[in-house]
Parts: C-alpha cells; structure tokens; sequence
C-alpha cells in the first residue's frame, strides 16, 4: 500500500488555505492544516486540523518547527501574507531543524516589496511604470483624487479615494501609517506568476479582475488582449522571486501601472488560473521535488471565466 504523503497547509482558514487543502486532497495527499482561529471551514476538508500562536507569537516559528516534525510532514505551504515573510526570514533556521520542504522568496526580496512605499520606489528604479506617490504636505487640489494605502496590509483593507481637499484634511487627522498615491483609472489585472529554485519563471496567468469582495476577486477572466510578457521579464530581472508570486496593475491608455505585488498565492483567482492548464499547486510540489518543470500551457488564448460563489456548512 502507497503511503499518502503529508502535505502542512500553513493559514489554512483563508481562502487560499481552503482551495489548497480540497485541491491537494483531491490528488490523493493526506492535509494537516493551522491556523490561528479554531472556527475556520477549512478543518471539514482536513485529515487533522491544529491551533497554532499568531504570527506575533514570537514562538510561531518555533510552533511551526515542531508541527512539521511530530506531524511527519513532507511539504509546508505557508499561505498568508504575514506568514510567508516570518518563513522566510527564519528560512535557515527551519530548514537545519526539520526535513520538510518549503519553498518562499527570499527575505531580501521581501524587504524590497513587502511594503507599499518600498514597492513603488523599487519598481520606479527598476523602470516599471508604478502610481505616483505623494507626501501629505505636497497634496493640492489638482492632484485630487488620490489613493491612500497602509504602508503594510492584504487586500483592500484601509484603502480610500480621496477626493477632495476637505476630504483629505478631515482623514490626514486620523490615517495609520500609509501614503498617498495618483489615481489611476482603468482596468484592473493580476499576472499569476510560478518561478523555480532559481528565480527562472516558468509560467503566469493573466486575468482582468471583473468583481472583488475585500480585496479577493470573485469574478475574474483570462485577458491576454494588452502584452504584458516584457514588463513580467523586466520584473524578473530585477528582482529574486521563488514560488507563487503576483503582480496586480491597472491599465490606462495603453500603459499597465503596477499597484501590488504579493510574495504568496493569489487570494481569489488561483483556481481559474490552474483550472487554464497552469497547475501552480503541482508545480510548487515539483519544485521542492527538484523535478525538472516542462510542458506548462500557455493561456494566452483562453478567455476562461471564473465565478466564486458562498455555501455553507453546519455544524453542532
């Protein structure tokens, strides 16, 4: 008898957490999933379900650790965007205590991009057209509307259109750390991005994003009608990527403006991405596998549309 091989679903709550553990279980691997919060869905599509400390735990990691040994675990797959940068830069460290395979960009790299402002200046550097970003104290009329973002956060949280002077003075008073940047008008993408060990890019997906709901698209569609490939290449150049990576930008009269990059799997639109013949989950197993990636197929001319719909689960 084959035995299944153990796959630990870090975060395993979110949505991508929950994809992945019914995706992987379906491919016959035997799912452990943590996660913080013991009322996540996830736990119905598991084989064991485990509590683990928040990521400002500061013995998160070391939780982690010995997860991965007590559980046997042959694959990690960290999914939040506050988890994947803890591994990363405790990556050394994980790797010298346990067996398991992970894969994550480096930490360099996360300290890069990991932040709004470090994004739109590193890609400004790397001649990647980004929003302008703006200082409160330089903010006049005819630079309104603008766009304010946490420095660090996922999704849409704490994102908001100003659009008038009053506007500004009133929310200036109350803002968390956070800038301010040029608003751009037009239609949204993201680029699902899957590179190896060594930072070669083996494929991506790219989709408009048609509905979101807090910052996770529930409505998308591959769209290959604007050329993204050399700006995709550029960043690739530019920058150490390992693992799921993706990029979102809007495009305004012929010019794709990058406004996010997150070192992790999408939220919302994975699914439409391996249901187009880019298996990024199967790829990322090969990956930690050192198997040799060929044969991936191209979406360029799918226009593939995805729906995600709620339902439910009683239980008690």
């Amino acid at each position: 008898m084959r035995i299944k091989k153990k796959i630990l679903i870090g975060s395993c709550g979110g949505l991508v957490g929950s994809y992945l553990s019914r995706y992987y279980k379906s491919k016959g691997y035997y799912i452990c999933g943590v996660d913080a919060n013991p009322n996540c869905v996830t736990k119905f599509f598991l084989d064991k379900f485990l509590l683990i400390d928040k990521f400002d735990n500061i013995s998160f990691v070391d939780s982690i650790v010995n997860i991965l040994n007590n559980e046997s675990i042959d694959y990690y797959i960290p999914t939040h965007s506050k988890e994947i940068p803890l591994i990363s830069k405790y990556e050394n460290f994980i790797r010298e205590k346990t067996k398991s395979k992970f894969i994550v960009s480096n930490y360099d790299t996360f300290l890069k991009l990991d932040s709004k402002e470090e994004m739109n200046s590193n890609f400004s550097f790397a001649k990647i057209p980004v929003p302008k970003m703006y200082n409160f104290k330089e903010l006049k009329d005819e630079n309104l509307p603008v766009i304010y973002k946490k420095t660090f956060g996922s999704g849409s949280n704490g994102v908001q259109v100003i659009k008038n002077i009053n506007t500004l003075s009133d929310f200036v008073n109350n803002y968390e750390e956070g800038n301010f940047y040029e608003y751009i008008d037009g239609d949204e993408y993201t680029v699902d991005c899957i590179y190896d060990n060594d930072s070669n890019l083996i494929a991506y997906n790219q989709r408009k994003r048609l509905k979101s709901m807090g910052g996770a698209v529930i409505i998308t569609q591959n769209d290959y009608d604007f050329p993204i490939d050399d700006y995709i290449k550029t960043i690739s150049k530019s920058f150490k990527f390992r693992g799921c990576v993706n990029f979102q930008y809007i495009l305004k009269n012929s010019t794709p403006y990058f406004i996010d990059v997150n070192l992790r799997f999408p939220s919302g639109g994975l699914p439409l991405t391996v249901n187009s013949g880019i298996d990024i989950p199967m790829i990322i197993l090969d990956i930690m596998d050192n198997n040799v990636i060929k044969n991936v197929k191209s979406c360029q001319f799918d226009k593939k549309i995805m729906y995600r719909y709620f339902n439910e689960i009683y239980e008690g």
